[in-house]
């Protein structure tokens, strides 16, 4: 017996046999103590980090215009703010809203929604790509073109990569060159550059030689080539990277933040991330650290006064603009690691965020919240719980009678002293 339940426990423990969360077996045990389990779905937090929408979706996207694409049994529908079902889950595929409608697959096809669910665009195209600017890229007979919000095709399918127009413009490659189009099709500045980036501000980054500069909308290059890297203009600063070290320049070229770190993300909201010596902090627009360097990792900009970023290893959270985390990696039962939150790289939208809850367990009756990764059975009244690297022995209360780092001969001795 001994043995047996030795060999279950290491097998279920260390991942080989999968852990169902039924009742245990123990009579007594199913009907006054059993084992429960918590998450493993997707929802929505808000920004204090608690749960506003129950994780009980299989995929979620982030909110857009009130909306948020959610899957539930390989479908896909739409919920608003609240979590109310407002499109039915009747998809293959749905993203999220912009400029009042949304992509979607149906047996293959790619078409187009409003905020009711009516197809204002059918179904027909192999590809798909959200609308902006009043249109929208999609792909048929292998080729991408336009189209307005009323289906009608005003760029004719020719291109080999979908289209994205900012600022009016929209990249184009033509035989291995770049240029942009206008929303005619035209070809207003034609194709000499090696790769192109979107405009942002009245400037597109391009690449000639191996060198990075900006074009004005006209296609004059208004600063020079001579960048290793670059990144688009965000409150009228560009990051650029020269000898291996990145700073900021304005819009005429000139160099406003000296070239030293090693690593910077684009001003949002007057602040931008910079990495020296391993850590990132935050820097103003004149160079000054506003929040000492600190972090590990930061994904974007700053948004509506958040951003996220790897305080400590393996842990997630967000802070405000004075470096304080106000969101950590907990759940909303206050426990280290139970809750991973936000998805990386996403921000709030309508105030929310996706988040994942893994599945977690636990004893019935509340009896202990949901903290542990597995929970079993050793004998009546006691079991063996493990979160992370880390073994408890708990009683049917909840209470824990030892617990220790994961150690596989003290695991043995262990499961022996309590299996009887």
């Amino acid at each position: 017996m001994k043995n047996l339940a030795k060999a279950s426990l290491w097998l279920l423990f260390t991942g080989v046999m999968m852990f169902a969360a039924v009742s245990c077996d123990n009579p007594k045990s199913e009907k006054e103590v059993s084992v429960y389990s918590y998450g493993g779905k997707k929802g929505f937090i808000d920004k204090t980090g608690r749960i506003a929408i129950e994780p009980k979706y299989d995929t979620v996207h982030p909110f857009n215009e009130g909306l948020a694409s959610v899957s539930i049994d390989g479908k896909w529908g739409f919920i608003d703010a609240t979590g109310y079902m407002v499109i039915e889950p009747r998809f293959d595929w749905a993203d999220y809203f912009i400029e009042g409608l949304a992509y979607v697959r149906i047996d293959d096809k790619w078409g187009f929604i409003d905020t009711t669910g009516y197809r204002v665009v059918k179904p027909q195209f192999e590809d798909a790509c959200p609308f902006q600017e009043g249109l929208a890229s999609v792909k048929t007979d292998g080729k991408w073109g336009v189209i307005d919000k009323t289906g009608k095709m005003v760029i004719e399918p020719r291109f080999n990569n979908a289209i994205y127009f900012n600022e009016g413009l929209a990249k184009v490659n033509a035989d291995g060159k770049y240029g942009f189009i206008d929303k005619t099709g035209k070809m207003v500045i034609e194709p000499r550059f090696d790769i192109a980036r979107s405009f942002s501000e009245g400037l597109a980054e391009v690449k000639i030689d191996e060198k990075w500069g900006f074009i004005d909308k006209t296609g004059k290059m208004v600063i020079e080539p001579r960048y290793e890297n670059v990144c688009d203009f965000s409150e009228g600063l560009a990051a650029v990277e020269i000898d291996g070290k990145r700073g900021f320049i304005d819009k005429t070229g000139t160099m406003v933040i000296e070239p030293q770190f090693d690593d910077v993300r684009s001003f949002g909201e007057g602040l931008a991330a910079v990495k020296t010596d391993g850590y990132y902090g935050f820097i103003d627009k004149e160079g000054k650290m506003v929040i000492d360097p600190q972090f590990l990792r930061v994904e974007g900009h700053f948004v509506d006064g958040l951003i996220f970023v790897e305080y400590a290893y393996d842990e997630y959270g967000f802070i405000d603009r004075t470096g304080k985390i106000v969101i950590e990696d907990y759940d909303s039962w206050g426990v280290s690691d139970a809750f991973v939150v936000p998805f990386i790289g996403q921000s709030f939208s309508d105030g929310l965020i996706p988040a994942y809850i893994p599945k977690k367990f636990g004893l019935s009756k509340r009896i202990t919240e949901p903290l542990y990764d597995k929970i079993e059975e050793l004998s009546s009244g006691v079991f063996f719980a493990r979160s992370g690297y880390y073994y408890f022995v708990i009683d049917k209360s909840g209470n824990v009678i030892e617990d220790s780092l994961w150690d596989e001969n003290e695991i043995d001795e262990v499961l022996c002293r309590y299996d009887e």
